[in-house]
Order: C-alpha cells, then structure tokens, then sequence
C-alpha cells in the first residue's frame, strides 16, 4: 500500500473517496429512503458493481423524487 500511495497518490486518494461515498450512499439507502427491500437490494448492487455511475444514478434518481 505503501509503494501505491507513493507512487500515485491522487489515484488512492479518489479510490477512497469513491468508496467513502458509496458508504455513505447505501447508509443513505439504508435508513432514509421509503424504497421496497427490492428496490434497496437492486441500488446496493448497482452501487457496488458500477461505482463512480451508480452514485451519480442514486443521488440523480433519490434528488428527482423528491422534486
């Protein structure tokens, strides 16, 4: 980890935060949503396996609903 962080440093560093944010995402998706479980399980994968699309698509699809 040592020898990745010195040698690209902004690539761990986005690594992190993407993953903080789909952290942050599913404890979102988790407690404060009215979604069905099959609603929940379907943005938890979709979440985990396309990362960087998926929490633009939540935070897009959540912030439309509210509207």
């Amino acid at each position: 980890m040592e020898y990745l962080f010195s040698q690209y440093p902004f690539l761990v560093v986005l690594i992190l935060a993407n993953y903080l944010l789909v952290f942050l995402s599913i404890f979102h998706l988790i407690l404060k949503t009215d979604y069905t479980l099959t609603q929940r399980l379907n943005w938890m994968v979709l979440l985990w396996i396309l990362p960087v699309l998926g929490l633009i698509t939540y935070w897009y699809y959540w912030r439309s609903r509210k509207v």
